[in-house]
This record gives structure tokens, sequence and C-alpha cells, in this order.
């Protein structure tokens, strides 16, 4: 059990880093969300007008928004399920950072919502990079955070051992986690999104 085991150290602070961490970027992620929406709105009520996150050819939320990607849940902009998502977990991070206790269930289905969240997220940064050919700045803003906000919710559910590993490879991942192997893990995928965004479109992105 979970109990049992030995606990890491700096405990108090590692929680504190993963809660402030989870309320940032589950933020962050809202407000792109918002955004996101409003943008939407104003171009079903002026279709040929510029959007304020229309910044060039490479980086352009109205050519985003146009394709069959943007609404791909029965005609609903994705947004507005991010905007009901992060409002959920922005929530939960202030509950949580308050000190209150969930049960395991309930972080197991965290889990998987942060697994969904983020598989969406990537599947449209890559879908936009080669398939559309056009990459929206809110929609960047929001797989960065989703990144990060995955990796701080697997690091505290790992961390609490909330799925229950035996004693030796509980203590694999506690040496794992207190040499900030998982932090350079979502560093490193970001940076690889980065150079890939780069490669694509090159100073277009800055042009």
């Amino acid at each position: 059990m979970a109990k049992d085991l030995k606990k890491p150290r700096n405990e108090a602070r590692s929680k504190k880093w993963v809660f402030g961490t989870m309320i940032v970027f589950s933020a962050f992620a809202l407000i792109a969300s918002l955004a996101l929406s409003i943008e939407y709105a104003h171009l079903l009520k002026y279709p040929n007008e510029a959007l304020a996150c229309d910044i060039n050819s490479a980086l352009s939320c109205a050519s985003v928004m146009k394709t069959w990607q943007a609404t791909l849940f029965f005609g609903i902009p994705n947004s507005y399920f991010g905007m009901i998502g992060m409002a959920v977990l922005l929530t939960i991070s202030v509950v949580l950072a308050t000190g209150a206790k969930l049960p395991k269930w309930f972080f197991a289905c965290i889990q998987i919502a942060a697994i969904g969240g983020l598989a969406f997220a990537w599947w449209m940064f890559f879908d936009s990079l080669y398939v559309i050919g056009v990459l929206c700045p809110w929609c960047l803003l929001v797989t960065t955070s989703m990144t990060i906000l995955f990796g701080a919710i697997t690091h505290f559910n790992l961390r609490e051992n909330m799925f229950e590993f035996k004693r030796k490879t509980y203590d694999r991942i506690l040496r794992f986690l207190n040499a900030d192997g998982d932090k350079l893990i979502v560093a490193s995928i970001l940076v690889i999104f980065a150079f890939l965004a780069f490669a694509k479109f090159g100073f277009e992105l800055i042009s």
C-alpha cells in the first residue's frame, strides 16, 4: 500500500509546486480557450475580417478556425470544450491547493482526462503543422499548457503512488522524480515542438 512506502523528500514543497503549476497553466489554457471562443464568434459575424491573432502566414487563428478540425465534435468549436475542461481543472487545482483530501479514484479520473486532453492538443498541433499548414497562436498556448499540466498531474500521481506500485518500483520512481527526470522530459518535448515548428516555417514565424 502507498502509506507503507517511503515518502519523497520535500513533500510539502513538491505539492505546492504541483498545485501552483496546475493553477497557473490551467488559467493560461482557460484564457486561451476563452480568447479563441470570442475570436470564433467574431469570425462567424465578420468572416472576411482579420482576427487579432492573425499574425502572419504561419500564425493565424482564422485559417485554422475555418477548417473542419476546429469543430471536431458535433460542430461545436473545440475551444468551448477547452473552456469547460480548464475551468473544472482550475477549480480542482485551487481546491487541492487549500489542502483538501480527495479519493484515489478522483485522481485516476484526472489522469485519464489529462491523457485525453494531451492527446487532443498534440493531435491538433501536428495536424495544424503538417495538414492545415498554419499554426494558431492561442492553440499553441493551449498545447504548451496542456503538456505542462499533464506533467504536473502525472508527477503528483506518481509521487503519491496513486497507482499503488510495489516498493521497489516506487523507490525507482521516486529517484527519477527527485532527479527532476519528468521535468526534463516535459521541457525536451516543448523544445522539440518548437524545433519542428521552426523547421516547417522558418523565419515566417517571426516575419
